[in-house]
């Protein structure tokens, strides 16, 4: 799946994913499409195997389909209404999506929403 992406297209996506998730754009689609693809296969996998695996995917998949990640709920959620960055990273720490701090860093730098 990845073998013939070029060592551009890779830089690309390490600098702009973290600024716009499966928002960023790839190849003619969204990065969505694609993860939408390692999902299939994952699911796929899981299935085969034959444990009834593939319910551990939900979360992810309900990501993948909205194009909605984590840190972008969080910051819904937050409403623009915390005072200090520091507050709002150690609100969102706590709620566990750990996973997303560099792609929430990122976002919340860029301070376009809220203008905090």
């Amino acid at each position: 799946m990845t073998a013939d992406w070029t060592r551009e297209e890779r830089e690309m996506m390490r600098i702009q994913v973290p600024v716009t998730g499966l928002k960023t754009p790839f190849r003619d689609r969204l990065l969505r499409h694609v993860a939408e693809d390692v999902l299939k296969m994952a699911k796929d996998g899981l299935e085969r195997r034959g444990y009834k695996e593939s319910g551990f995917l939900r979360e992810i998949a309900e990501e993948v389909m909205t194009g909605v990640t984590p840190a972008e709920k969080f910051l819904e959620d937050l409403n623009c209404t915390t005072g200090t960055g520091e507050a709002v990273l150690t609100r969102f720490l706590k709620n566990s999506y750990i996973e997303t701090v560099y792609h929430f860093l990122f976002i919340f730098n860029k301070k376009e929403k809220c203008g905090v």
